[in-house]
């Protein structure tokens, strides 16, 4: 398979540093359909998406801390006790308090 493709040198939008894109890597490219050239050297793009997944991980993790402050929170409401916000509740009264069937 012949590419129609050649070397080509680009300016990386990061560190303003020339990198290589490559035949194979307009190859690559092509085979993902991506169209637009690569704004990032790839060490930059590597260091770009480390950073991402450190930022994404640490906002999973408060948005766990928030979860559990949340759950322990609700915690004085018992489901298991029939008791809900210190409502009575056997899950088969109607609105009146009689039991539905």
């Amino acid at each position: 398979m012949e590419s129609n493709f050649e070397s080509r040198i680009l300016l990386c939008a990061s560190c303003n540093e020339e990198f290589a894109f490559t035949v194979e890597a307009q190859d690559y490219f092509a085979q993902k359909g991506l169209v637009d050239d690569p704004q990032m050297c790839k060490s930059c793009y590597t260091e770009s998406k480390r950073g991402k997944r450190s930022q994404s991980a640490e906002q999973n993790s408060s948005h766990g801390e928030v979860d559990n402050n949340r759950i322990a929170s609700n915690a004085g409401n018992s489901i298991n006790g029939n008791s809900i916000n210190g409502n009575s509740f056997n899950g088969n009264s109607g609105s009146n308090g009689k039991n539905v069937k």
